[in-house]
């Protein structure tokens, strides 16, 4: 009896001691630069919100803290071959773990685990493109057949570049990766499988970045909708307008009773057009 009371107190002070109310960061730097620090931040559409900084020492860092609910933010460093590079984190509630090496990974928690999965397989996918890129500037690779190959190539990996994007996005949208993913590689994907989705994201995910995106995401539809819609062989836009009586009435309802229609567009303040009219 002793002996099952001490292990259930030894297994409740291991959960007590096992935060879920918090998060911990605990980074590694290979390489790290002489007095560096990693700063931990928010992106906005026009700045940058520092949100705390840690010192590396012997090649580790950490950050501690809470958070009411998860959020994509970014972790920056210094690289030690001179400049800057930026680590996309999920700011949530666990432990977190960072290495930065050749390439920076970023795991220990459910959302976080699902990021480095996207950009596993990202890299993957663009490493492979960067390839066939080289290949196309050699040159052996020079004949109208090779270009052709490498170029078909090419463009089966941008479908499946999107696919794969899109297919995060789908398994993510209803946490904050999905938002991001929208926000930051949306144009890389076909503009129907977006338009379908970007109204799922949850409204505390709609960022300012993410909520500038649908705009123009939107705005860029509809113009190019409206311009396959207009071209020329294409059935007519149906639209509604009031006649000189001020009664309401459809454009088909002219059309259909004619074998021919003659559209004219003018304006009450157009002085010729009053007079043509």
């Amino acid at each position: 009896m002793k002996k099952t009371i001490l292990t259930l107190t030894a297994a409740a002070t291991l959960f007590a001691c096992t935060p879920t109310d918090s998060y911990k960061i605990s980074g590694e730097y290979k390489n790290v630069p002489t007095d560096s620090k990693i700063y931990l931040a928010e992106l906005t559409t026009d700045n940058i919100v520092y949100l705390d900084s840690a010192e590396v020492n012997n090649g580790s860092f950490s950050f501690a803290g809470t958070q009411s609910a998860p959020a994509v933010r970014f972790l920056f460093y210094s690289l030690p071959t001179g400049g800057d590079d930026i680590i996309p984190i999920v700011l949530e509630n666990g432990s977190i773990k960072v290495i930065i090496d050749d390439k920076a990974t970023v795991t220990g928690t459910e959302l976080n685990n699902a990021m480095q999965q996207y950009k596993s397989d990202f890299d993957a996918i663009t490493g492979r493109a960067e390839t066939l890129f080289m290949q196309a500037g050699e040159p052996e690779n020079q004949t109208p057949t090779k270009r052709d190959s490498l170029q078909a190539l090419t463009d089966a990996l941008s479908k499946e570049l999107s696919a794969t994007i899109t297919t995060h996005i789908k398994k993510n949208i209803k946490n904050p990766i999905g938002a991001f993913l929208i926000s930051t590689t949306g144009q890389m994907c076909d503009p129907e499988e977006i338009y379908n989705v970007v109204d799922s994201v949850p409204e505390a995910y709609r960022d300012e970045r993410f909520k500038r995106f649908c705009k123009q995401f939107k705005e860029s539809l509809i113009t190019k909708n409206g311009a396959l819609n207009t071209q020329v062989g294409n059935s007519y836009i149906n639209f509604e307008l009031k006649n000189p009586e001020g009664n309401k009435i459809l454009f088909s309802d002219i059309v259909e009773k004619n074998k021919y229609t003659l559209l004219d567009f003018w304006a009450s303040w157009c002085g010729p057009c009053r007079k043509a009219m």
